[in-house]
C-alpha cells in the first residue's frame, strides 16, 4: 500500500530529519525507528513502512500487507496530524494504491 502525505498550505513541508522521530509515527499503535531504504523508516505490528521525499510530498509505503487497509489509512492520517503539530502546516493524506 502506498500513500502520498501532501502539503496543503505551500509546496513543501517544513520537516528537517532531526524532527523525523518526533512526526514520522502513528499515535495509536507503537512503533520503532529501523534502518533500511528511504527517507526514514519505521516498524509498525511487524509491517515495515518507508517514508520518501518527493516532489508532490511525502510518499508513505507499506512493506508487505500485515496491516488491513482502513488501519493503514488510520495510521497515515496520524503520521500527517503529527506533521502537522511538528511543523504548523497541514496536510492531506491521498491513497496511491
Amino acid at each position: 500500500m502506498d500513500f502520498l502525505i501532501k502539503q496543503t498550505d505551500d509546496d513543501w513541508f517544513n520537516l528537517p530529519s532531526k524532527l523525523f522521530p518526533e512526526a514520522l509515527h502513528p499515535n495509536s499503535v507503537p512503533s520503532r525507528s529501523i534502518s533500511g531504504w528511504g527517507d526514514y523508516r519505521i516498524e509498525v505490528m511487524e509491517c515495515e513502512i518507508a517514508f520518501s521525499f518527493e516532489s508532490p510530498g511525502i510518499q508513505v509505503i507499506f512493506g508487505n500487507n500485515n496491516i488491513p487497509e482502513a488501519l493503514a489509512q488510520q495510521l497515515v492520517e496520524e503520521i500527517c496530524q503529527n506533521i502537522t503539530t511538528v511543523t504548523g502546516q497541514s496536510g492531506e493524506v491521498i491513497w496511491l494504491s
